[in-house]
């Protein structure tokens, strides 16, 4: 038989869960601190979030180019739909992807290294 003893950090009728020692008290204020400190984050500049926009955009990009260069593959070249066909697509698609993340990592540095804030 489990027994409930007076002062344990298991709720017990009538007593108030949210006094301090408890469980549910502790991890209240640690939920608080932790959305304190989120809130404490540095503001993103102007040229992280061109960075972001530009990443997601290419990302996108590459990832629209893929399935286009599948289905011609698909279509115009008579691959079945499967593995070799995905292998054969990412494999021809890995230089021109590759380029254009290179040169756009290269035209970021700029951004990324630099102390100033964007803007005037």
């Amino acid at each position: 038989m489990l027994v409930f003893e007076p002062g344990t950090d298991i709720y017990q009728p009538g007593t108030d869960i949210y006094q301090p020692g408890t469980d549910i008290y502790r991890a209240r204020q640690l939920i608080q601190e932790r959305l304190t400190q989120a809130h404490a984050l540095p503001v993103l500049s102007l040229g992280s979030l061109v960075g972001f926009l530009t990443v997601f955009g290419i990302a996108a990009r590459n990832g629209i180019l893929m399935i286009s260069h599948f289905q011609h593959l698909e279509r115009y070249e008579g691959e079945k739909f499967g593995l070799e066909l995905v292998l054969r697509g990412a494999n021809e698609r890995l230089a021109p992807i590759m380029m254009t993340a290179s040169a756009t990592g290269l035209a970021l540095v700029p951004l990324a290294v630099s102390r100033r804030d964007s803007g005037p």
